[in-house]
């Protein structure tokens, strides 16, 4: 049997599933089901959804996801300082890929911005963050967090975080002025 015939029959199958009993739940990312099933029946749900709702330990199921390498869950400036930390005391850790969960072509919200931005003020503040690591940080992050982009609007939202968390953080202010220009002069290349 044709892959395409297998993928059809398998999508006709959920949908019997589905309707077969109200009871029951698909977890899927695929948009097509959401059509068919408004996200208010709660019939279909993101995986990611599902372990915020359903399940009573949700951060021991998000480093699984994560573990799994996982894209498009929405990622915080507290899971993604808790992983640099490691990171930084080379201890096992999934920095890279919660920091790849945070760009924008993957999660397409710009509270991403905002969560990279309050990493980034957390690591400002931590006294052992010297101003040559820290702009090595701040713009690999985002560059990250820019991937992919053209529109304006997220370097003004952007950049309009780093001046509210920024502005009293005097030298770490400069630094992440330019580490984020340099990040949008390679983003408009």
């Amino acid at each position: 049997m044709k892959e395409d015939n297998v993928l059809f029959l398998l999508f006709v199958e959920n949908i019997a599933l589905i309707n077969e009993n109200a009871s029951r739940v698909l977890l899927s990312e695929d948009r097509l089901y959401y059509k068919l099933f408004p996200i208010s029946s709660g019939q279909v749900i993101s995986t990611e959804l599902y372990v915020k709702l359903k399940l009573s330990n949700s951060d021991e199921y998000f480093y699984e996801l994560v573990k799994n390498r996982y894209i498009g869950m929405s990622i915080s400036n507290e899971l993604l300082l808790s992983e640099y930390r490691k990171k930084r005391r080379k201890e096992p850790n999934f920095f890279e890929d919660c920091l790849n969960n945070c760009s924008l072509q993957v999660s397409g919200t710009l509270r991403s911005a905002k969560t990279v931005v309050e990493f980034l003020q957390g690591m400002a503040l931590d006294p052992l963050m010297d101003n040559d690591a820290f702009y090595l940080l701040s713009n690999g992050a985002f560059n990250v967090l820019l991937n992919g982009q053209k529109h304006l609007e997220v370097v003004t939202f952007t950049k309009a975080c780093i001046e509210g968390n920024f502005r009293p953080l005097g030298e770490k202010y400069d630094i992440i002025n330019q580490s984020f220009a340099d990040a949008v002069a390679i983003m408009m290349e």
